[in-house]
């Protein structure tokens, strides 16, 4: 696929939500590459022309560290009820069904050219970045005094 081809699935994967940040894998959005104009990176080239997308690198860190925050994520204490106080910080969409396969079968015995190693690293990336929720009216002002 092109760069235009790759904005397009993101956008129509996007449906119209309004997004706050896009994270990318730091080595491969930070890569130069060579253009006419010169080198330039995946992240400068997605930022650019008639659909500007900008991308945060994600942190890179270790894999381990990523997936020990993906598990931290998944952690309760299963003999306990689930409560506000003990329930998992981190939750996947029934809808996600490739990432809960790879969940199920990924276990990194198969190096960096795993089949269901991309799926985990986009979690990874994810849990690195800390997101937290942001509703309708996080960035809303509100009145108040005056100094």
């Amino acid at each position: 696929r092109s760069l235009a081809e790759y904005k397009a699935l993101i956008l129509e994967l996007e449906k119209g939500e309004e997004i706050w940040e896009r994270y990318i894998d730091p080595r491969a959005g930070g890569s130069k590459a060579v253009t006419e104009d010169g080198g330039t990176t995946l992240i400068d080239m997605l930022d650019d022309g008639e659909t500007p997308m900008h991308f945060q690198p994600a942190a890179g860190i270790r894999i381990e560290q990523g997936v020990a925050l993906i598990n931290d994520g998944f952690s309760y204490d299963m003999n306990q009820d689930i409560t506000p106080l003990n329930k998992p910080k981190l939750y996947i969409s029934e809808s996600c069904q490739n990432l809960i396969y790879c969940l199920k079968e990924w276990t990194g015995a198969d190096g960096e050219k795993g089949a269901t190693k991309d799926p985990i690293d986009c979690l990874r990336y994810l849990m690195v970045m800390n997101p937290i929720y942001q509703g309708g009216d996080a960035m809303q002002s509100w009145g108040g005094g005056s100094y």
